[in-house]
């Protein structure tokens, strides 16, 4: 610990100052050391302590001092500061945590788009795969799902099934609050919060298909067993630049259905998207 204070109001102040040779993690560890030997020697109640982490060099720091942030247990922030090589601080700033990607995880609620011949299916994909990145949804999977079973009653025999990762933290009040400030979605509370991106996307690239039906899990799993044969055929985001680390067999365990892969890249794989919306 380089600096323990008090302030005005009689609290604990960590203050620990990054040298540029210090590595990012020991910076971080060195805080949770010193704030657990407060609380567990000392007795110190949490909400008497609080932490500062002084750097002049924040470009190693950034991450890992923002993931820091979200699990810490006491008010903890980070300062900028400016200094002559005499060591006379010149300026001093509040650093403003980087924004993180969310983990990838698939929504419960997904859609599929039904169709009666295979062909006005296929020509549906870019629609899909447009409107989501319109909606902001970056991560997202398409299968397409051809019906093989002997039901007449099945009229729409074609599908596209889409499964997505939400943008966006939406159990975290102020990220979601951040998203929709900068996005201008419509947002509801609904049973289902991902559905607020499904309905966003119809406001966007009009998607042309003969039937439409909402999709989870559970349901996915059924109609892969009853005679609906899936194949995988779009991948995007970290979906596709995590394909090496995330291969085709680890999708299928995820999406909990035995879809069959692409021999090769192909057209469906080339789906020609246009820019997500940018930030108001």
């Amino acid at each position: 610990m380089d600096i323990l204070a008090k302030d005005e109001l009689g609290h604990f102040v960590v203050i620990e100052i990054k040298r540029s040779n210090q590595a990012a993690r020991a910076a971080l560890h060195e805080l949770t050391k010193y704030v657990a030997l407060l609380k567990s020697t000392l007795g110190v109640q949490l909400e008497r302590i609080r932490v500062l982490l002084i750097s002049t060099d924040w470009h190693e720091l950034a991450v890992p001092f923002s993931e820091y942030l979200r699990t810490v247990e006491v008010p903890t922030e980070g300062l900028v500061i400016q200094a002559e090589p005499n060591g006379e601080v010149t300026s001093v700033k509040k650093f403003t945590p980087v924004t993180l990607e969310r983990p990838l995880s698939l929504e419960r609620m997904q859609q599929i788009y039904l169709y009666e011949n295979a062909e006005k299916r296929d020509q549906a994909l870019a629609q899909i795969a447009n409107a989501a990145r319109q909606a902001s949804i970056v991560d997202f999977i398409i299968l397409k799902v051809d019906y093989e079973g002997d039901k007449v009653q099945v009229i729409n025999p074609h599908g596209a099934y889409f499964l997505f990762s939400a943008p966006v933290d939406y159990n975290d009040k102020a990220s979601l609050d951040n998203f929709i400030a900068r996005t201008g979605i419509n947002w509801e509370e609904l049973d289902s919060p991902s559905e607020n991106f499904l309905c966003w996307m119809q406001e966007f690239e009009e998607v042309d298909y003969d039937s439409f039906e909402i999709g989870y899990p559970e349901k996915l799993s059924s109609i892969c067993s009853t005679g609906w044969r899936p194949k995988l055929t779009y991948r995007a985001g970290r979906y596709e630049t995590n394909s090496e680390l995330m291969p085709d067999e680890s999708l299928r365990k995820v999406c909990k259905t035995p879809f069959v892969s692409p021999a090769q890249p192909d057209v469906e794989r080339k789906v020609r998207l246009i820019p997500a919306q940018s930030a108001a």
